[in-house]
C-alpha cells in the first residue's frame, strides 16, 4: 500500500482486531516503511501498543537521532563489537558509509544489502538453505529420571523425524545433547547413509543414551536436544558404492524399505486422527504431557507441526 495513511488505518484495523477479539492482553507494535527491513525497526521506536510511519526522507534523521547500532536488526553483540574496533560507534557512522565500505565493515554481503536497506530499497529475499532439523525439550520435575528421560527424547527424535519427512529431507547426521542437573552437559554426534525412516534415528539415540547417560537413581536430567544435520533433498539423494566404516552400522539393514513405509504410514495416521495416534516404542499416553509444539520465539512452527 503507497498511500500512508491508507496503510495506517490498516494498522488500526490490526489493532482493533487484536482489542475486539483477544481483550487488552495481546497489544502489538505495527511499523510502516519503504521496505520491510525499515518497517521492522519502525516497530521498535513505539512500544508497547505503538504505530510508527518511517517516511523515506526521515528515515536517516530519525534512526541517528533514536537507535543505536545494536537496535538495527542484523547487528547481534558479535557484529556492534567488530564495527566498534573499525571505529563505526553510532547509526551516523554507518549512514557515512558508502556501500564499498559497509561490505568491508561486516565481511560480507549482508553489509551491502543492510546499504540498500536502509535507504528504502525493496531487495529480493536470498534463497536459504535449512541446514538441520531438531527440537529440544526441558523437562519437568516427574520426568527428569533416566528412565522416564529417554521417553521424552524418543519422542522428539520422533517428531524430529517426521517433520524431516513432511520437508522432503534425508539426514545424514544425528546429534543428541542432554544437560543434566548437576551442571553437565552430555554430547553424542554420528554419521548415517542418507536416511529418514523413523527407527534408524531411534536406534543411534538409544545407542547414545545407553553409552552416555549414567543410570543412577541421583541422576537427573534436565534438557534434552536432538537435531538432524547433513540434509539431502529427496531427489538428490545417491547411494554409496564403498560407505565410509565409521558410518552407522545399522543402515545396511535390507528392512530399511520397510521401515521407510512404516514411518510414513506413521505420519498419514498421526495427520488424520491427531498426534501421538501411533509411536514406535511407546505408548501414546507417554508422550501427550510434553509433546505439544510451541510457538518459540526464535520460530514460528508451521501448521502442520501440531499434528506430528
Amino acid at each position: 500500500e503507497a498511500q500512508p495513511e491508507v496503510a495506517r488505518q490498516i494498522a488500526l484495523s490490526i489493532k482493533q482486531g487484536f482489542a475486539t477479539n483477544l481483550g487488552p492482553w495481546i497489544r502489538c507494535s505495527i511499523g510502516i516503511a519503504a521496505n520491510r527491513y525499515l518497517a521492522k525497526v519502525a516497530t521498535d521506536l513505539q512500544k508497547p501498543d505503538g504505530l510508527t510511519i518511517l517516511m523515506p526522507d526521515a528515515v536517516e534523521e530519525r534512526l541517528i537521532r533514536d537507535l543505536q547500532p545494536s537496535d538495527l536488526p542484523g547487528i547481534g553483540r558479535n557484529m556492534e563489537r567488530r564495527l566498534s574496533q573499525q571505529g563505526i560507534l553510532s547509526v551516523a557512522d554507518i549512514f557515512a558509509l558508502d556501500r564499498r565500505q559497509m561490505r568491508h565493515a561486516w565481511g560480507s554481503i549482508w553489509g551491502e544489502r543492510m546499504w540498500y536497506y536502509l535507504r528504502g530499497h525493496d531487495l529480493p529475499e536470498l534463497e536459504t538453505k535449512r541446514h538441520s532439523i531438531g527440537h529440544s525439550h526441558v523437562l519437568g520435575p516427574d520426568m527428569r529420571p533416566p528412565k522416564h528421560a529417554i521417553i521424552v527424547a524418543r519422542r522428539l527424535t520422533l517428531k524430529a523425524c517426521s517433520r524431516m519427512r513432511r520437508m522432503n529431507y534425508h539426514a545424514t547426521i544425528f546429534g543428541f545433547s542432554a544437560r543434566l542437573e548437576d551442571g553437565r552437559c552430555l554430547r553424542a554426534e554420528a554419521r548415517c547413509l542418507p536416511a529418514q525412516d523413523s527407527k534408524t534415528f531411534l536406534d543411534m539415540l538409544l545407542s547414545f543414551w545407553n553409552s552416555r547417560i549414567p543410570q543412577k537413581p541421583d541422576i537427573l536430567v534436565k534438557k534434552i536436544s536432538v537435531v538432524l544435520y547433513g540434509l539431502i533433498e529427496d531427489g538428490q539423494v545417491q547411494p554409496d558404492l564403498f560407505p565410509p566404516p565409521d558410518i552407522h552400522r545399522l543402515l545396511v539393514s535390507p528392512d530399511i524399505e520397510r521401515w521407510n513405509r512404516l514411518s510414513h504410514a506413521l505420519d498419514r495416521i498421526n495427520h488424520r486422527f491427531g498426534r501421538d495416534s501411533a509411536l514406535i516404542g511407546m505408548l501414546p499416553s507417554q508422550g501427550r504431557s510434553f509433546s505439544g509444539t510451541k510457538i518459540a520465539f526464535t520460530r514460528i512452527p508451521d501448521r502442520e507441526e501440531f499434528l506430528e
